[in-house]
C-alpha cells in the first residue's frame, strides 16, 4: 500500500489482485514508490487513467515482461466495465508496452536486445539532434529550468532511491527536448519514450553507478547547452546514450524473462 492506495503486483505470469483491498483510486496516480501522487484533471478519461497505472507498473517491472493482463481481472481491480479496460490496453499497446493478440489477449511486451537496439538507435538520432537544437535555441528561461532540473536530479540521487532518480532524470531530459523548441521533434521523441523508460528504469535499478554517470554527463551537457556549444552538446548526449545502451545490453544478457507462453 502507498498512502492508502493499492499497488498492483504480478506473480509468475498472471496479474494478481491483492486480497482485502479497497477500490483503486484511479484519480490519483503514483509515479513510483515514495513519490508524491499526481492528481489528474477530471476531464481525463477513465481509460486514460487506467492506462497510466498500467504504464507505471510495466515500466517499474511490477508487471514483468511476458505477463498476462487479463481483462476480467483488470475489471475487478478498477471496478469498471470492460470498455475502458479494453481502451486502456489499446492505449498502452500503442506505446509499445503491451501486445494484444487475437484470442490470446494482452501481454506485457518483452524486453530484449532487438527491442533495446531499435529504441536506442532512435534515441541516439532524435535526442542527439534535440540536444543540438536546444543549444542553438535555448533562452535564459530555458537555462534556469535546466539548472533547476539538474539540481533536482542530484537531490534525487542523494536519497538513494532509483525510482525517484528515474523520475527526475525523465523531467531533465524532457526539459532539454522542450528547449529545442520543435513541436514535431518532441512528438517524435515521445512516440518511443515509454519503451525507453523501461530500459532506463532497469538500468538504474541494476547498475546504480549509472546514476552518478548520468549526473556528471548531464552537467556537462547542460553547460554546453547554456554556452551555445551545439555540436559539443550533441556529442556529449550521444556519448551518454551509447554508454547507457552498452550497459543495458549487458544487464539484459544476464536476465531471463517469461516468454509469455
Amino acid at each position: 500500500m502507498h498512502g492508502g492506495y493499492r499497488v498492483l503486483s504480478v506473480m509468475s505470469n498472471r496479474l494478481v489482485i491483492p486480497s482485502q483491498s479497497s477500490l483503486m483510486n484511479i484519480d490519483t496516480i503514483f509515479v513510483d514508490k515514495g513519490v508524491q501522487p499526481i492528481e489528474l484533471p477530471s476531464e481525463v478519461s477513465t481509460a486514460a487513467k487506467i492506462a497510466l497505472v498500467l504504464e507505471q507498473r510495466i515500466i517499474n517491472r511490477e508487471f514483468m515482461p511476458g505477463s498476462r493482463l487479463v481483462e476480467e481481472e483488470l475489471v475487478n481491480v478498477f471496478k469498471v466495465s470492460r470498455s475502458p479496460v479494453r481502451e486502456a490496453l489499446r492505449l498502452v499497446a500503442s506505446d509499445g508496452l503491451v501486445k494484444i493478440e487475437s484470442r490470446r489477449g494482452a501481454r506485457v511486451s518483452q524486453m530484449n536486445a532487438t527491442d533495446l537496439n531499435e529504441v536506442y538507435e532512435c534515441r541516439l538520432v532524435l535526442e542527439g539532434f534535440a540536444t543540438e537544437r536546444a543549444a542553438e535555441r535555448c533562452d535564459d528561461r530555458d537555462k534556469i529550468i535546466l539548472r533547476h532540473k539538474l539540481e533536482a536530479l542530484e537531490s534525487a540521487h542523494a536519497k538513494v532511491e532509483p525510482g525517484l532518480f528515474f523520475e527526475a532524470n525523465v523531467l531533465l531530459t524532457n526539459a532539454i527536448h522542450e528547449a529545442a523548441k520543435s513541436i514535431t521533434l518532441v512528438r517524435l521523441i515521445r512516440t518511443i519514450a515509454k519503451q525507453g523508460f523501461r530500459y532506463r528504469y532497469l538500468a538504474y535499478q541494476e547498475a546504480p553507478d549509472l546514476m552518478q554517470r548520468s549526473i556528471d554527463s548531464n552537467r556537462e551537457i547542460i553547460n554546453a547547452i547554456c554556452m551555445k556549444r551545439a555540436k559539443l552538446a550533441r556529442t556529449l548526449m550521444e556519448e551518454l546514450l551509447l554508454h547507457s545502451w552498452t550497459r543495458i545490453s549487458v544487464i539484459l544478457d544476464g536476465m531471463v524473462f517469461s516468454d509469455g507462453k
